[in-house]
């Protein structure tokens, strides 16, 4: 039936419109459902209530790929136009809810040192639905999960290694889930491992090579070396130890050490320890003097240095074991011993040597042992004398001290027949020590004899023979050769006007003059004069005058260069000096070779 304009006009009326819920990336078609009106013809479009410039014609919304930004209210309007020329329209909201998944922010790779504890957090963006659920698994490993934001590893393993991944979860309203995830890479750091490494027992006098085996760390960058425990300075680089020609001094603990570097810093650290033992027989260091008195028992110690552990006995020189003293051995060391032996009642026949015997598979070691009563010391052994000018440099060895305190004194006897002088006196260091002393106050170019006294409070002993030494003559100052040409030359240039001055005379006064006469003359009291100087031993040569000299004995200077010049330039001016008697005087003769004066040192080998 047609429309009738005489009816009364009505709007269309639209349908009430369900609110939808879209994942994000999806589409949306929805229509909008409505009743027409009076008149009939309606149109249809659709706007969004956030969007100003949104509009779509028609009743059915279309949404491709939505966004987040999508979200919000939709408004589908239906109109009809009356007559009158106005509008019926009825309008229905559609309310359009984006969901989508939680964001995970990226991590960091990380290097942990193995042994140490991890905690990492993850952080991220929560999504739509707002509530969320995180939790922590590991790539390679489906028995791992951690809930939660936060991944905890306590004292981390190189198996803690890999690939963790943080994944954060919601739930849409059509059931499914938003799932967000990251990685983060653990990289374990660790030392290389030594492997083990067998002690070695190797005979004295061999070589011993020995290599080090390992497991490389990470990084796998290694840097191997030998150490020894106790001694500092000993340091091998490489995996091979290499101990040539190995001596019982060898023996010891030597640890093989592996390190690489991590990029946190530090180092990765691994070592093993190997005991070298040097099959060696056994050697004790020095015999023994003990002094007793009859009162007291006897006791005595001796170390020796033996692998394997020797055996040992004490008997008398005649090979007859001693049993009378009590002993024990202990262990110093891996190669080292000490035995003690005790005695309570002693006896006249209980002093004397005996032997002490140490034995092992690898031979076999004696040492004495004299027990003696108490009394002064034993003589001490010169070693050298080295004698200066006015001093003299003494060593010596001490000896046994007697059982008592002793002091030493180094003594220097002129003639053997009156002491000239004597060192300070000296405690001892000990027995077979060596000792030094220097004795002052002496004189020149005299001969020593040199004693060293040990005395302790039993008396004194003088070292056994005596050594000799004499000491430096003073050193004499050389004339200066310059002031003395020019005096030579002033002498003849002066002796030739003389010469001059007599000719004239005698051309003018007709008698003979000779002057080799009057400067043989001159030349006598020269050497009347030396000899008078050689004479005297309180007068050396520095002390002679060459001024007085020279105008004396000017003529015969310039005879005897004349003769001596072509046969022995280098005795030009010999005649000038002092001749040399009992070190007193020296005769100079100036040549190219210096002459050196040389310290003498005595030595006593014993």
């Amino acid at each position: 039936m047609g429309f009738s304009p005489y009816l009364t006009p009505e709007p269309p009326v639209a349908h009430q419109l369900s609110p939808k819920y879209l994942v994000e990336g999806t589409n949306l078609t929805q229509k909008c459902l409505y009743d027409v009106g009076k008149p009939p013809e309606t149109t249809v479009y659709w706007i969004s209530q956030g969007d100003n410039t949104f509009r779509q014609q028609g009743d059915t919304l279309r949404l491709t790929n939505v966004q987040r930004n999508s979200s919000g209210n939709y408004t589908c309007t239906a109109e009809n136009q009356y007559s009158s020329g106005n509008r019926g329209r009825s309008s229905q909201s559609l309310t359009i809810d984006v969901q989508y998944p939680p964001i995970v922010s990226p991590f960091t790779d990380r290097d942990i040192i193995e042994g140490s504890n991890f905690t990492v957090a993850c952080v991220f963006t929560a999504g739509n639905p707002f509530q969320t659920t995180v939790y922590w698994i590991k790539s390679g490993e489906s028995e791992f999960k951690q809930d939660g934001t936060i991944l905890h590893l306590p004292w981390v393993q190189r198996n803690r290694a890999g690939t963790y991944i943080c994944t954060t979860e919601n739930r849409y309203n059509s059931g499914r889930t938003g799932t967000s995830s990251q990685s983060l890479e653990i990289n374990v750091l660790y030392p290389p491992i030594v492997s083990h490494i067998t002690n070695q027992d190797i005979i004295e006098g061999s070589n011993l090579t020995v290599q080090c085996s390992f497991t490389a760390g990470n990084p796998p960058q290694t840097t191997v070396y030998w150490i020894r425990s106790g001694d500092s300075g000993f340091r091998q680089n490489g995996r091979i130890l290499q101990l040539q020609k190995i001596d019982r001094d060898s023996t010891g603990t030597y640890v093989c050490v592996a390190k690489n570097i991590y990029s946190l810093g530090g180092t990765g650290t691994s070592s093993r320890a190997m005991d070298v033992n040097v099959l060696c027989k056994p050697e004790v260091k020095k015999n023994i003097t003990l002094g007793i008195l009859d009162s007291e028992g006897i006791q005595f110690s001796a170390t020796v240095i033996a692998y394997p552990k020797p055996s040992y006995k004490l008997y008398y020189e005649n090979k007859t074991i001693n049993n009378k003293m009590t002993s024990r051995l202990s262990k110093n060391a891996v190669n080292n011993f000490t035995v003690v032996y005790n005695q309570t009642h002693v006896q006249q026949s209980d002093f004397g040597v005996y032997l002490l015997e140490f034995e092992n598979a690898y031979g076999r070691s004696l040492m004495y042992v004299n027990i003696i009563s108490e009394g002064k010391p034993y003589p001490p052994e010169i070693k050298t004398v080295t004698c200066e000018t006015k001093s003299a440099d003494i060593t010596w060895k001490s000896s046994f001290n007697g059982r008592a305190p002793q002091t030493f004194t180094a003594i220097a006897m002129r003639d053997d027949q009156y002491e000239a002088s004597r060192s300070g006196s000296m405690s001892d260091k000990g027995e077979n020590d060596i000792h030094r002393a220097t004795i002052n106050g002496l004189q020149p170019s005299v001969v020593y004899n040199f004693y060293v006294s040990a005395l302790n409070k039993h008396g004194e002993t003088l070292s056994a023979g005596d050594i000799s030494c004499r000491t430096s003559a003073m050193n004499a100052r050389a004339p200066d050769l310059k002031s003395l040409i020019g005096a030579i030359v002033g002498g003849t240039f002066g002796c030739i006007i003389f010469v001059a001055m007599i000719l004239f005379v005698f051309l003018n006064r007709k008698y003979k003059i000779k002057c080799t006469d009057r400067y043989s003359k001159s030349g006598e009291k020269r050497e009347e004069k030396l000899a008078g100087l050689q004479g005297n031993e309180g007068i050396h040569y520095e002390e002679l005058k060459y001024a007085d000299r020279l105008q004396e004995s000017s003529y015969d200077a310039i005879r005897l260069e004349e003769s001596d010049k072509n046969e022995n330039p280098s005795a030009t001016y010999e005649s000038l000096q002092p001749t040399k008697e009992e070190n007193k005087y020296k005769v100079h003769v100036f040549t190219d070779n210096k002459d050196k004066e040389k310290d003498t040192t005595y030595s006593n080998f014993s």
